[in-house]
C-alpha cells in the first residue's frame, strides 16, 4: 500500500496573549531602519560633490557670458584703432599690442571688472591686408576656487581688414626693395663703407640705417 503523510497535527495551545507569528528580538532592528541609515550616509558623502559640480557649472556659465563681453570689447577697440593703423602711425607689433591694451583698459576695463574679468595680454599678427588681435583674460571662479582653480582663462579673437594709405604703400615698397637688396646686415655695412669712401653725406647714411632697422622691425 502507498504510504501517506500523517495529517498536520496542531501544536500545543499557546498561552493567552501570544501568537504563532515570528517575534522580533529586541536586540535585532528591522531592515528598513538599516537601509534608511545607509542612504543618509551616502547622501552626506555625495552632497559636497554635487554642490561642487553645480558651482562649477555656474562658474563656467559666467565665464561664457564674460567671454561674450570680452569679444564685444575687443571688436569695439579694434574698430576705434583702425584709422590709426591704416594711416601708418603705429607699425611695430609690440607697440601696437601695448596701444591696444591701453585703449581697451581705458574704455572697457571698469565694465569688464564688474563681470569678474581681468585682462592679461594681447597678441597682434599683421598680414599684408589684415590684422588679427588675440586678447587673453581670466574670469574669477568662486566655486572652483575651493579646489584650487580660482580663475578660468578666456580668449577673444578679432580681425580687421587694413587698406594701407598711399604713404604706407610707398613705405612697404621701399622696404621690399631694400630688404631684397640687403638681405643681411653685413651686406648693408659693406655698402655703407663704400658710400663713406666715396664721400657720401653722413645724414644720408644715417637715414639709410634707420630705414633698414625700421624695415626689419616691421618684418
Amino acid at each position: 500500500m502507498r504510504k501517506t503523510n500523517p495529517p498536520f497535527a496542531p501544536g500545543p495551545p499557546l498561552p493567552p496573549g501570544r501568537s504563532r507569528r515570528r517575534e522580533i528580538r529586541p536586540d535585532r532592528q528591522p531592515r528598513d531602519a538599516d537601509e534608511s541609515g545607509a542612504i543618509a550616509v551616502l547622501f552626506a558623502l555625495a552632497l559636497p560633490v554635487i554642490v561642487l559640480f553645480l558651482g562649477g557649472a555656474l562658474d563656467y556659465s559666467r565665464a561664457l557670458e564674460a567671454r561674450t563681453r570680452l569679444q564685444t570689447a575687443t571688436e569695439s577697440t579694434l574698430s576705434n584703432l583702425h584709422s590709426r593703423i591704416r594711416s601708418g602711425m603705429v607699425r611695430d607689433r609690440r607697440q601696437l599690442a601695448s596701444l591696444f591694451l591701453r585703449h581697451m583698459r581705458a574704455e572697457h576695463e571698469k565694465r569688464l571688472r564688474k563681470k569678474g574679468l581681468k585682462l592679461e595680454k594681447a597678441h597682434i599678427s599683421l598680414a599684408r591686408s589684415r590684422m588679427n588681435v588675440t586678447v587673453q583674460a581670466k574670469v574669477r571662479a568662486p566655486f572652483l576656487g575651493l579646489v584650487g582653480q580660482g580663475w578660468i582663462p578666456v580668449t577673444a579673437v578679432a580681425g580687421v581688414r587694413i587698406t594701407p594709405s598711399p604713404s604706407t604703400r610707398r613705405m612697404q615698397w621701399v622696404c621690399r626693395r631694400l630688404l631684397s637688396r640687403f638681405r643681411r646686415a653685413h651686406d648693408l655695412e659693406r655698402h655703407l663703407r663704400r658710400m663713406r669712401a666715396k664721400g657720401a653725406v653722413p645724414e644720408r647714411i644715417h637715414r639709410m640705417e634707420e630705414l633698414y632697422d625700421r624695415c626689419l622691425a616691421e618684418g
